[in-house]
């Protein structure tokens, strides 16, 4: 008898950390957390980046950066594997036409992001305005 009470005690046991590993990964948002982290922009819906590359980095619940001419600044929410970016303020220096339609461009796929994934070393954001892909940076 005392035997069955332990095997029921370690499976117990096992189905307790099983649901603990379950429950923290499906809150990690999207394969990791955003939380503290910097990015670069390697990609802006595959046609590369021209000139100084785009950042962004971001804490619990703010998101910041350079379009590669302007900073900007906002908020961010994650659930999941969703995105939301917004609102979102730019400084408005002008530079170079091809950086300033570049960061048109971006703030835009940016502010219209509404899902994400982390790979590894990679973010990636997409939207009906456009797919990001960022190294960490």
């Amino acid at each position: 008898m005392s035997r069955n009470r332990i095997v029921i005690g370690v499976v117990i046991a096992v189905a307790a950390i099983v649901a603990a590993v379950v429950w923290v990964t499906a809150d990690s948002g999207g394969g990791g957390t955003l939380a503290g982290t910097s990015w670069t922009l390697t990609d802006l819906d595959s046609g590369g980046v021209t000139g100084t590359a785009p950042t962004l980095e971001l804490t619990e619940t703010d998101a910041s950066g350079t379009g590669g001419c302007n900073t900007f600044g906002g908020t961010y929410t994650t659930d999941g594997d969703t995105i939301s970016f917004g609102p979102l303020a730019s400084t408005m220096m002008a530079c170079e036409p091809p950086i300033m339609e570049q960061e048109t461009v971006y703030l835009a796929a940016l502010d219209g992001a509404t899902s994400y994934t982390v790979d590894g070393e990679t973010l990636t954001t997409s939207g009906d305005a456009g797919t990001l892909t960022y190294a960490k940076a």
